[in-house]
């Protein structure tokens, strides 16, 4: 079976682990996505107090309320994380990460580059823009 394949069976049957970089207001809206279609989270951010907020149910998130966070940490539906090295434990890593785009108008990953964890994940990216925004990933070819 190819990796490819298994991994559309566990999207089928809903038992893959959707990995989210970057929990701001794109981010964390997407994990309660997910988590509503029937998935299983991990929300990777490298601010650990944003991270201790949400694992305590707490958002920062005006649009978001806490009620619905600590629901999704109480049914082990969402795990947050400021340890970018369980990148591995998620099937598919979706990157929301904050503007703004470096020179060549890529998301800026620097601060997700720790221990060489994007080096062995194969990721597709998608920069975000702020609210309005549509930033469209560039042709490098």
């Amino acid at each position: 079976m190819s990796t490819t394949h298994g991994l559309e069976q566990k999207i089928a049957d809903k038992t893959a682990m959707i990995g989210v970089i970057g929990l701001g207001y794109v981010g964390l809206p997407l994990i309660r996505a997910f988590t509503r279609a029937g998935f299983r989270t991990m929300g990777f951010d490298v601010d650990q107090s944003k991270v201790e907020k949400l694992k305590a149910g707490k958002s920062y998130i005006k649009h978001i309320d806490s009620g619905a966070i600590a629901a999704l940490i109480n049914a082990e539906k969402f795990e947050p994380t400021a340890d970018m090295e369980r990148l591995c434990e998620a099937d598919c890593i979706i990157i929301c990460v904050p503007t703004p785009l470096n020179e060549s108008r890529d998301p800026r990953l620097e601060l997700y580059r720790r221990d060489g964890a994007f080096d062995r994940q194969d990721v597709a990216k998608r920069p975000t823009g702020g609210p309005g925004k549509h930033n469209a990933p560039h042709d490098h070819s």
